[in-house]
């Protein structure tokens, strides 16, 4: 039965999502070194990939919620907006002001905490409504970090 590699894949995606946004993280801590937010862009990417691990773990460990995974759909989105991210941090990628990246990741990490939310809402099983609760709730608190970076240095322009 082919299945339980579908949702083997559809967690190898979850992971790869997470995963790509944890290295956008990275390269704007290095694009952005010498700016105060290089330190915060370093934590988020740590974050990031312990959400990896922990959809990993899940995967892993069978049970309810080893189907813990998006729809398809929104995880190949999710990909491909972080691909398109990762062009535009890249070292030689296009200008790109602080203020513009700040931006574009409050608008990444408020997709990632809608998608949770709206994964978590579909799922009957406590533990799998419960992982993704908690993905989520930080997927919301790098939103709202992201945010009153963006304050300080104002929309981009």
């Amino acid at each position: 039965d082919g299945r339980p590699m579908a949702k083997r894949s559809l967690a190898q995606k979850a992971q790869a999502v997470e995963k790509l946004a944890a290295e956008v993280y990275r390269k704007l801590a290095i694009r952005f070194a010498t700016s105060s937010e290089a330190r915060m862009f370093t934590q988020l990417a740590i974050e990031e990939e312990q959400h990896a691990l922990r959809i990993g773990l899940v995967a892993e460990r069978g049970g309810p919620g080893a189907q813990a995974t998006l729809d398809e759909a929104v995880l190949d989105g999710l990909l491909a907006e972080g691909e398109v991210l990762m062009g535009l941090v890249r070292p030689d990628g296009p200008e790109l002001s602080l203020a513009e990246a700040l931006h574009l990741m409050v608008k990444l990490e408020e997709r990632f905490a809608s998608a949770h939310a709206e994964r978590m809402t579909r799922d009957g099983d406590p533990a799998t409504r419960a992982f993704f609760e908690g993905l989520a709730r930080q997927d919301r608190m790098h939103a709202h970090v992201l945010k009153a970076a963006v304050a300080r240095f104002g929309p981009p322009k």
